[in-house]
């Protein structure tokens, strides 16, 4: 039976994912298994559309996701199928975060990155624009996930705003400013639809198993007793727990609910008005914007500085190294979420510091039942973030 998370007498989002239909892309990979499984113990019914698991072992079978949700295996750039499962599934939230998210990767096959994210991100849009053509069955919100590396980097040290120039250094950052692109194009094509771009920073925590990650390839490493040599120790990056951007998505997707259901309610219909209106709705005049949802500004934690503190709770030891020839990534990244502040109400619960101790200790403790140590982190960040009265978790 499926868990709410208790925060008192509150319910997180104000209780708008309860029984609601999430269509989610991308539901077997790190993140996707995360915002599942978070999903689930709301109460959600949610359908998850993806490639098989990228890793092995994965954090979608860990958690036992398949029991939990209907498991749809399909690539984002097979349109007719893709179509096909939305037009069935009708969600009340879409939350696309399918994608190829390794820059390393990214210049190992250029076209396949721009392929998955660029046209998968359309095929997406292109499908929920079916959808959208009809009042009653467009979902009250669709969260297109891209990622804090979509800017032009440049020398400043400022944090970048959502208004800042797009653009990269790298394959999979430049196609992550085309998503951007696609999603603003589709946004305005059609205004019946919410579509939003959400922007997180560097996500960690347990379950993540990628290659060619700092955080999985140092713990890899040490539990092999072998040594880490880093390819960017002094670059900066907005390092966060995963658990940060998901309630972020999650906060989007119930304001842009709540608007959606006061829209109804003023054209006559009491549709599902009742339920969205608990969560504060996103401003009217809003429309097809992007979010950023970063780590709070103050400390800059560099990769070697991160690395530090992860060996301090799991042991292991680790050395700088030189960047790869040919492999350019910005040195320095930050983003500012106070966009995501004055509109959503949003900010982080936990800082880098707790977020790196939280995922040491998810992989100490999940040996044997990592579904408990999942559940008991989603738990403690909601109250966590109740106590510092975050309004997602007021309402």
């Amino acid at each position: 039976m499926n868990q709410q998370p208790n925060t008192g007498n509150q319910q997180p989002f104000g209780g708008i994912y309860q029984g609601m239909r999430v269509f989610l892309t991308g539901h077997t990979g790190f993140k996707g298994s995360w915002l599942s499984f978070w999903l689930t113990e709301m109460g959600a019914e949610v359908c998850g559309y993806s490639l098989n698991p990228p890793t092995r072992p994965s954090l979608f079978d860990q958690l036992g996701l398949r029991r939990r949700l209907r498991d749809v295996r399909g690539d984002v750039r097979d349109l007719p199928r893709l179509r096909r499962v939305l037009r069935g599934f009708r969600p009340d939230f879409v939350f696309h975060l399918a994608a190829q998210p390794i820059v390393l990767a990214s210049y190992k096959d250029i076209p396949a990155t721009f392929s998955t994210n660029v046209m998968g991100t359309v095929f997406v849009l292109e499908a929920l624009g079916d959808l959208c053509t009809h009042p009653a069955t467009s979902p009250a919100a669709a969260v297109m996930v891209t990622s804090d590396k979509v800017y032009r980097p440049w020398n400043s040290c400022r944090a970048h705003q959502e208004g800042d120039a797009l653009g990269g250094v790298d394959p999979y950052s430049l196609s992550k400013a085309a998503c951007e692109m696609a999603v603003a194009a589709y946004a305005h094509r059609y205004p019946n639809c919410a579509v939003f771009s959400a922007r997180a920073g560097n996500v960690i925590g347990g379950g993540d198993y990628a290659a060619d990650r700092v955080i999985p390839d140092c713990i890899r490493a040490w539990s092999e007793g072998k040594p880490v040599r880093l390819r960017h120790p002094r670059a900066v990056r907005p390092w966060q727990h995963v658990l940060e951007p998901l309630s972020g998505y999650l906060a989007l997707g119930a304001a842009l609910a709540g608007r959606k259901a006061r829209g109804r309610r003023n054209a006559g219909s009491g549709s599902q008005g009742a339920r969205f209106s608990k969560f504060p709705a996103l401003h009217p005049e809003l429309g097809g914007e992007s979010f950023n949802f970063g780590p709070q500004p103050g400390r800059r934690w560099t990769v070697e500085q991160v690395v530090s503190e992860l060996a301090h709770h799991l042991g292991g030891n680790w050395k700088s190294g030189k960047s790869e020839s040919g492999k350019r990534e910005s040195r320095h990244l930050e983003v500012d979420s106070r966009s995501a502040r004055r509109h959503l109400g949003w900010r982080p619960a936990w800082d880098t510091r707790q977020a790196i101790e939280e995922t040491a200790r998810w992989v100490r403790s999940a040996g044997r039942h990592p579904e408990n140590i999942t559940r008991t982190q989603i738990l403690e960040y909601t109250a966590d973030a109740a106590r510092k009265r975050i309004p997602w978790t007021q309402t």
